[in-house]
């Protein structure tokens, strides 16, 4: 699938949690975002409720304008 790899469909996490996510659907996978001390998978778990084509490009969206704002060009 064309979306595995884009940017949106990367979830910075934790080594601890990051391993124990690998096989978990993604209402299992919300649970642990949550408990992330890294803002972004908190983001993830507070505003996406499913993960598929379109919170994808949601996400990347996110990411893309909080970068201009970090980086400003």
């Amino acid at each position: 699938d064309e979306k595995v790899h884009k940017l949106g469909n990367y979830i910075l996490l934790e080594a601890k949690y990051n391993q124990q996510l690998k096989n978990k659907n993604f209402k299992e996978k919300i649970d642990i975002y949550s408990k992330s001390n890294f803002k972004l998978a908190q983001y993830v778990a507070e505003n996406f409720k499913t993960w598929d084509t379109k919170s994808i490009d949601q996400y990347q969206n996110f990411l893309a304008k909080q970068a201009l704002a970090l980086w400003k060009f």
